[in-house]
Formats: C-alpha cells, structure tokens, sequence
C-alpha cells in the first residue's frame, strides 16, 4: 500500500503480474501445472529481492494460506492471510484466546511459526473468522488492520476493469495477452502517481 499526496488514504498500485493458468489450460497445451501457491511464492520472493533493506508484508487471500508457501517464505517477508478453520465456529467460541501463536506443521513439511487472531461475532449471526500472520511480532489488531486493507485491492482491480478495460481485451495471441494487461495495470499505477 502506497499513500498517495493528493489522497487521505493509501492505495493499491500494481507493480507485478503473474500470469497463473488453469490446470484445464496447461493440460490441454501439454505443460506441467505450476499451483497458485508456486507463482504467489515466486512474486513473493522476487518482491524481497528487489526491496531487501524493507519489510515487505504480503496480505493474501485464504488461497495462499498453505504450509509450502508459509514455510517458504517467512523468513522473508510478513505473510497475513485468512487461516481456513479446522475447528467448527462453536469450538472456537468457547477458545479463551482472541490470538497466539503456533507451530504449524505437517509431515513431511518444514515447521512454520504463526501467530493466529479469531474474530468473533457477538451477536452470533456470522461464524466467527480466523487469521495468520508470520510476524510473530505484530499485535491482533494491526494484523486485522493490514488484512482490511486488502480491500483496497479489490478497489484498484475493479477501477482497472472499469476505467481500462482489463479483462476485456479480445487478443488473438498468447504474446499479446502476455503483454496487454501488465501494460494497463502498469498505466494505472503511472497515471495514479
């Protein structure tokens, strides 16, 4: 997130695509498969690598919460995503804890420390919601705080399909839909700036 001058909130900007197909995709060209986890773990230490004297805090979607690329990648940066719950809503009602932290681990997997956050409803009427965060450091509230500002995400890829047309581009090549949306994510960020 980048704080903009002429605006009271910080932004989005896109400085980085991956283009990630389908398994359908790779399959019917005859390519290995590469998972989302593996792209999202190549951006994310690419990302290290280009700004190492930063702390770099990735907010991600509950897609990027697995151990290989927990484990990967948290000596490196500050992952916060969703955690999917194991734990039916009940159980975790009745947890004394609101966060702590863990050693996540799985057979044949390198251990990865977590600290989690569960948020829950008092009214009930929604499930209550669990998060990770690899900065053990970090307290509950600015890792809720840094995971709400993931919304402003959604806002910069909504405002791209609306004002530039992405995903709406018909190319009849894969060099052209290679380039396209990079350039018009990359124009967006330009033109914010």
């Amino acid at each position: 997130m980048l704080p903009v001058p002429f605006s009271g909130r910080r932004w989005a900007l896109p400085f980085l695509t991956v283009l990630a197909p389908s398994a359908r995709w790779s399959e019917a060209q005859g390519r290995r498969h590469k998972a989302l986890t593996d792209w999202a773990k190549q951006a994310i230490l690419q990302t290290k690598r280009w700004l190492p004297d930063r702390r770099v805090v990735v907010v991600a979607d509950s897609g990027c919460s697995a151990l290989e690329l927990i484990a990967a990648v948290h000596r490196h940066v500050c992952l916060i995503t969703r955690l999917r719950l194991v734990s039916t809503p009940v159980c975790l009602s009745r947890h004394p804890n609101a966060s702590s932290t863990v050693i996540w681990y799985h057979n044949g997997m390198p251990p990865a420390a977590i600290r989690w956050v569960l948020v829950r409803n008092p009214s009930g009427q929604r499930d209550a919601q669990a998060f990770l965060c690899t900065a053990l450091d970090l307290k509950p509230t600015a890792i809720l705080q840094r995971f709400v500002c993931r919304w402003r995400i959604k806002t910069t890829f909504q405002e791209v399909r609306e004002h530039l047309g992405v995903e709406t581009q018909r190319q009849w090549s894969d060099l052209a839909i290679l380039r396209t949306t990079p350039a018009l994510l990359g124009l967006y960020s330009l033109v914010t700036v």
